[in-house]
């Protein structure tokens, strides 16, 4: 809940869960994910050794316990750190096939989803489209019979994403129109953020510069005024700075 709420409850919850899961409890599920949990703060701050490390403790844990479920959700975890910390996508894309071959086994479809999620951002980053449209098509399937909004949103705008790397608008139009929609409708201002920003890249793209300041002015507004992941909305501003040089040069 405070992954999204509270960034100073976060860390103290988790520090206090990992205190009483080492000395109270010992090698057990919960230790390895507060471990896990850990991991994930010192990934973002970003502590890249200590994250490495304790995804590894938490991993070994989840192994000798064989808790398949908690190990495959490590494991993802890991995957994205290759990613995001390490810019190291192949690991990452092997990581993440790793949790995947472990969660079909046994039947999840909610962490599966973040695998496919995973792994179409991994593939968009390797320049590889054709892959990354795969993979976000089938985390939007997925996230369909969960009836995970955030997580339709969040694929949508994921294929428009790529399809602007194509430059086939139309069908990123087509995805950004869907994404905004729903967003806006149940109120997922992060996606909606995204996908104003995506809108607006998109617009550059097509030289139709007040369409595009329109998107990321929206996106602007948002990045200011909620508390969402600031990392994934705070390059509205290079891109707005791109669109206002561009619409200046024209009218002067």
């Amino acid at each position: 809940m405070y992954l999204f709420s509270d960034y100073y409850k976060l860390p103290f919850t988790v520090l206090y869960s990992l205190h009483i899961s080492t000395f109270n409890i010992g090698i057990s599920e919960e230790l390895g994910f507060s471990l896990m949990f850990y991991a994930i703060i010192c990934m973002s701050i970003p502590l890249k050794k200590r994250a490495k490390k304790y995804f590894i403790k938490a991993i070994k844990i989840f192994k000798e316990l064989k808790c398949d479920f908690r190990l495959a959700q490590s494991m993802q975890c890991y995957g994205l750190y290759y990613m995001i910390d390490k810019s190291n996508y192949k690991k990452s894309i092997e990581l993440l096939k790793g949790a995947l071959l472990i969660l079909s086994r046994i039947g999840d479809i909610w962490i599966s989803s973040y695998c496919y999620d995973g792994l179409g951002l991994a593939y968009h980053y390797l320049g590889d489209y054709k892959n990354s449209i795969f993979y976000y098509n089938r985390y939007l399937e997925i996230c369909k019979i969960n009836k995970d909004n955030f997580g339709i949103c969040n694929a949508m705008a994921g294929l428009s994403w790529n399809y602007i790397e194509m430059s086939d608008f139309d069908n990123a139009v087509y995805w950004l129109d869907q994404s905004l929609a729903l967003s806006e409708m149940y109120k997922i201002w992060l996606s909606n953020c995204i996908s104003n920003i995506y809108y607006g890249i998109l617009e550059i793209e097509r030289g139709n510069y007040k369409e595009s300041i329109k998107h990321l002015e929206n996106a602007k507004r948002l990045y200011e005024n909620k508390s969402f992941l600031k990392d994934y909305t705070v390059l509205v501003y290079p891109f707005l700075a791109e669109v206002y040089l561009e619409y200046y040069k024209i009218i002067l």
